[in-house]
């Protein structure tokens, strides 16, 4: 059943569609009352306008606008036609006081009232567009601010109460461990890796909800490249002891787009290439290349590889974001942010086993620091 405001949107829309016809059919009256209406420039202009009345009667029985908007319209729709028949009246009165006789004055009035109706009507029109438009982006913003407002309970959550109680839980792992026997051993460790898991994703998960509040008004600024890559390679030495870590020479200096959260771009990569990778002796190869306006840093690994038909999709791209079949929200954040500072992230195939992932980021001025030695990974063998 249709609402009560409609009604009347319905019943000015039929008001305005037969007042737009009368217009066509005294019009074409008045252009030519002895015989067909002549197809000349005035005849076409009268009834363009006059069919602009009957489009915009039609407009409002189609969307059938709330009452405030159907208001508004009768305001300018009246307003219009009376402001133009006063002009020709005025002016027919002026006419004739100067003794210049109009043949068909019915016919100025009634053409005034039809441009007026018509005019009138196509303000009423964008106007009540643009107020819709206004309406309903105020709408989206308010929708939008409390989706941000529960995320930020929610990252404060997972930060304080996940969190301080994985802690808690890794501190009672600790304890069980120093009196585990040699067979419960592996249980332990299986366990505190499990916590450690737990504990990385509360890291991750204020990453995402950065970004998600953050959305278009990230600042961007330039970031020391060579020292975001240095933190990050130390942090996974020593979570991964047991991975090899190996960067060609030095770490050039050289700064790009992006801000704090770069540095949640190569944890995530640099803890995936060891994470899902199945060799003996996990090996990860980190080299830096710079262009003319871009870097390019490449994450090589000794692991299984990734299909050709995943290389996108663990990323997430083409699907929607958390609802992608890539391997978690980790590489799905890598693409959010590296999108973010302007760049692009992609997976190639190595020259003989696993995968290299290529982040490739704009320049900024760039920081003018001597290189200085990697600390916590091997450098490149000759």
């Amino acid at each position: 059943m249709e609402a009560p405001d409609e009604w009347v949107a319905v019943f000015v829309g039929c008001v305005v569609t037969l007042t737009g016809l009368v217009f066509v059919v005294s019009d074409g009256y008045y252009a030519s009352p002895t015989g067909p209406i002549p197809v000349d420039v005035s005849s076409v202009l009268l009834f363009v306008t006059a069919m602009g009345t009957v489009l915009a009667g039609v407009w409002l029985l189609v969307e059938r606008p709330g009452n405030e908007h159907v208001l508004r319209v009768l305001v300018w729709w009246g307003g219009g036609m009376a402001l133009t028949l006063f002009m020709a009246t005025s002016l027919l009165h002026h006419q004739s006081q100067l003794g210049v006789q109009i043949m068909t004055p019915d016919a100025v009035r009634n053409n005034s009232l039809t441009v007026g109706s018509t005019g009138g009507l196509l303000i009423a029109y964008f106007y009540t567009k643009a107020n819709q438009s206004t309406a309903s982006l105020a709408t989206e913003h308010d929708r939008v601010r409390r989706e941000k407002e529960r995320l930020e309970v929610l990252h404060r959550m997972i930060q304080h109460d996940i969190r301080n109680d994985m802690n808690v839980v890794l501190g009672w792992v600790d304890r069980l461990g120093e009196g585990a026997s040699a067979e419960q051993r592996p249980t332990v460790d299986q366990i505190h890796a499990a916590s450690e898991h737990v504990v990385e994703l509360t890291d991750l998960s204020r990453d995402y909800v950065a970004v998600i509040v953050e959305g278009d008004s990230m600042e961007l600024k330039p970031m020391e490249l060579a020292e975001v890559l240095r933190m990050e390679l130390q942090t996974c030495a020593d979570v991964y002891p047991n991975a090899e870590f190996v960067v060609p020479g030095d770490l050039p200096s050289v700064s790009v787009t992006g801000n704090e959260l770069l540095s949640s771009v190569f944890r995530n990569l640099l803890n995936n290439a060891v994470q899902h990778n199945d060799a003996d002796a996990p090996r990860v190869e980190v080299a830096v290349e710079r262009r003319s306006d871009v870097v390019r840093v490449t994450i090589a690994d000794n692991g299984p590889g990734v299909p050709e038909g995943q290389k996108d999709a663990v990323f997430g791209k083409g699907e929607l974001g958390l609802e992608s079949a890539g391997t978690g929200i980790g590489l799905y954040l890598v693409n959010v942010l590296v999108a973010e500072y302007g760049g692009a992230v992609w997976i190639e195939d190595n020259d003989h086993a696993g995968s290299t992932v290529v982040v490739e980021l704009h320049r900024a001025l760039d920081v003018r620091t001597p290189a200085t030695p990697n600390t916590g990974v091997a450098p490149e063998q000759a």
